[in-house]
């Protein structure tokens, strides 16, 4: 956040469309006209923050297909899909017609790759592989333009603080919690797909570009992330708790 770049708007356009999506997952009314104006300009925004939000529009489908399913509304999410299609359109197709027009392509990746340079993905997938180390301690922190690196140990602190947390996310399952199952389990299920969207992106991008071990590829995703390890400590204290009170009936 200390130099002027579009990854920040990224982040908070991320957290808006991913917040509207669980929203609309607890709506009681279901798919009503309003969502598709709300998720298409949300996800109209993000696109012009960052073309590779274009992954979010699949959590965005979704929450959609989830709430038709549940409610039977299939009607309403055919008219909800064609809202968020047309509204995200109107804010930010003016954009790709520009590039279109300006590079010939309608994304601007090929000028991209003209500055950045391009790799194989054929020769590059073990090299990926090897640079999803500096990726995550990028995520986290370093100085200057990646050279100077946080305390390793703290690296290795946040790796246990997330690996503990989303172990925590099986308890629920493992304790037969099926109305905690139940009623946040939607909302998890999305949050879960949205990192592992962004970590596709991340990686597709470490297998097409020098420029690509970079946390910041993940910030659009990272509320959910964030999110997903606090439930599951919070799962592990209630684990706890359980067996101190069992402990002091004893």
């Amino acid at each position: 956040s200390g130099a002027i770049n579009n990854d920040v708007i990224a982040a908070v356009s991320g957290a808006a469309v991913t917040l509207a999506c669980v929203m609309l997952l607890y709506d009681e009314d279901g798919l009503r006209l309003r969502w598709g104006l709300i998720l298409g300009g949300l996800l109209g925004m993000a696109l012009l923050s960052k073309f590779n939000l274009i992954a979010i529009a699949l959590t965005v489908e979704t929450a959609v297909t989830w709430v038709a399913f549940r409610k039977r509304q299939w009607r309403a999410w055919w008219r909800v899909n064609w809202t968020i299609f047309g509204v995200t359109v109107l804010v930010a197709g003016w954009w790709f017609v520009r590039n279109q027009l300006l590079y010939g392509e309608p994304t601007g990746v090929q000028r991209l790759t003209e500055l950045w340079g391009v790799r194989d993905p054929r020769e590059s997938f073990w090299l990926a592989i090897f640079e999803l180390s500096y990726a995550w301690t990028s995520l986290w922190g370093r100085f200057g333009y990646g050279q100077i690196p946080l305390p390793e140990p703290i690296y290795t602190a946040l790796r246990w603080l997330v690996g503990v947390g989303w172990l925590g996310l099986l308890l629920p399952f493992l304790r037969r919690d099926w109305q905690t199952i139940r009623d946040k389990g939607p909302a998890l299920f999305l949050l879960l797909l949205n990192c592992l969207l962004f970590f596709g992106v991340l990686f597709n991008y470490l297998l097409v570009s020098p420029a690509g071990p970079m946390g910041r590829f993940f910030f659009p995703a990272l509320p959910s992330l964030a999110l997903l390890t606090f439930f599951g400590w919070a799962e592990w204290l209630v684990l706890a708790g359980g067996w101190l009170r069992a402990r002091r009936s004893l």
